[in-house]
């Protein structure tokens, strides 16, 4: 299953479970309800909000894992990219410092 159809099958499940939250939470507010009947029904709301939380952290830590599988390429991508400035600051570092000593060699004093 692709990330396409998961997130489509997650979307689906929280809906429903929503719906079916919300079902139950208009029959348990219902002032002709026994007692029993009530907390049956309060059982059962509590039981679809843990439902809910658990298929929600499920996503989270899909998502984190996904995150985490795509930072190891930008870490490698960004370390190449280090190494690469490190060696171009050099480089003109080095032309910096022959640049100064060209100028300071054809402004010296005892020049013909």
């Amino acid at each position: 299953m692709d990330t396409y159809e998961k997130a489509r099958e997650y979307a689906k499940q929280l809906a429903e479970i929503r719906k079916e939250f919300d079902k139950t939470e208009k029959e348990r507010l219902a002032p002709n309800l026994s007692a029993q009947k009530r907390n049956e029904l309060e059982d059962y709301s509590l039981s679809l909000r843990k439902a809910e939380r658990e298929l929600i952290a499920k996503i989270g830590k899909e998502i984190a894992a996904a995150i985490d599988k795509s930072s190891a390429p930008l870490k490698a991508l960004s370390t190449r990219i280090k190494t690469s400035t490190k060696r171009m600051s050099r480089t003109t570092r080095t032309l910096d410092k022959v640049g100064s000593v060209v100028g300071s060699v054809s402004r010296a004093p005892g020049k013909p």
